[in-house]
């Protein structure tokens, strides 16, 4: 299509297409029979999109309306794709706000067609829970809150200049709204939606959702009012996720909170000290033993076990510096991974071990 139609290439080819594209990707997911074809359409324009101001507002509208079905969907495949194509816009905002993007790596012709001819003649229908706008529950609210005000006295009415500094609030609060850009704003929906599967039991919606945090948390810095209230919603959940025996999982988690660490600072100081870094300790001192054990295996270094050793190893100095761990909690951090320093180690531990320690030479760490 990108030939005959004489575009330079596919970027070029949806750009000049993007009304006719959209239009079908709209109708596709208002259907159910086809909505599984909508959202193949839709990853692969976010696969190939470029930084287009029409080409953004109309995947942030489509977006905003699959964010509105995620709350509705039961289907666990569904969420997944959902997941997948939040992942996939994410990474588009990154590499665009950094300006690297070149779009997606080219492919052949003929994977391009298959993929199209795939969703175009794909016939198999699926069943999703149609969404409905639930106005009564939100009149029976409207008219407890009316029923709570007639029932107040004229004691606990407030005065007029609290009302005045409330509303005067309010405005300023609405009017940093508006002037956050759209991306940021659904950037903030997305990492509240995907938030409560850090805990599901679903492996990978677990480890999908932690990847979106990772995205989403990175876009997010720069904007400490959006960014705080989503750290505090994910604290829990995450620091329960440490508990895990998953190390592919545990590695998303870790990584996960050295991104927090770095953004968020001294607001998980405390929080990290007690709820995870004792965990984290234990798990060095247990592993130790089984590295110490398999040191000579050579299959061992491909385990997901060793890739999170290395992880943590490799980036557990920073972490320290960035939460500015207490004297205390740091001979503990240090004793556990010195461990990995002894002889029989696997030399590649040894190695990371010592970049840990020389991280640590000038920290002067604070006094409980």
């Amino acid at each position: 299509m990108k030939a005959s139609l004489g575009a330079s290439s596919i970027q070029d080819f949806i750009g000049a297409n993007t009304d006719y594209i959209i239009f079908y990707i709209n109708k596709f997911l208002k259907k159910s029979y086809t909505y599984e074809d909508g959202l193949g359409l839709l990853q692969i324009i976010l696969e190939y999109s470029s930084e287009d101001s029409r080409n953004s507002f109309y995947l942030e509208t489509i977006l905003a309306g699959l964010l509105q079905n995620s709350t509705k969907a039961k289907n666990p495949d569904i969420q997944k794709t959902h997941f997948k194509i939040y992942h996939l816009f994410l990474l588009k905002i990154l590499s665009w706000r950094s300006g690297v993007d070149q779009g997606a790596k080219d492919e052949t012709e003929e994977k391009i067609l298959q993929k199209w001819l795939k969703i175009l003649h794909h016939k198999d229908e699926m069943e999703i829970e149609e969404i409905h706008v639930e106005e009564q529950e939100m009149l029976n609210s409207e008219k407890l809150e009316e029923q709570k005000g007639d029932d107040l006295t004229s004691d606990q009415l407030p005065t007029e200049a609290e009302v005045g500094a409330e509303a005067e609030a309010e405005i300023e609060t609405a009017a940093e709204q508006e002037n956050l850009p759209n991306y940021v704003k659904l950037t903030d929906e997305i990492v509240r939606l995907v938030s409560k599967y850090i805990s599901s039991k679903d492996q990978t919606l677990c480890l999908l959702s932690l990847e979106l945090l990772t995205s989403g948390i990175t876009i997010l810095t720069p904007y400490e009012d959006k960014l705080l209230p989503v750290v505090h919603l994910i604290w829990f959940p995450l620091a329960e996720k440490f508990k895990s025996q998953n190390p592919i999982i545990l590695r998303q988690c870790f990584n996960l909170l050295c991104l927090l660490a770095q953004s968020s600072r001294d607001f998980i100081h405390k929080r990290t000290i007690s709820d995870i870094i004792p965990t984290i300790n234990k798990f060095l001192t247990e592993v130790a033993k089984k590295s110490h054990q398999n040191s000579q295996q050579g299959m061992y270094r491909f385990s997901q076990e060793f890739k999170l050793i290395h992880t943590i190893l490799s980036q557990y100095g920073q972490l320290i510096l960035d939460i500015q761990i207490d004297e205390k909690n740091l001979d503990k951090s240090i004793n556990c991974a010195l461990r990995f320093l002894e002889k029989n180690q696997p030399e590649e531990l040894q190695k990371i071990t010592l970049d840990f320690c020389r991280s640590l030479l000038t920290y002067d760490a604070p006094t409980i």
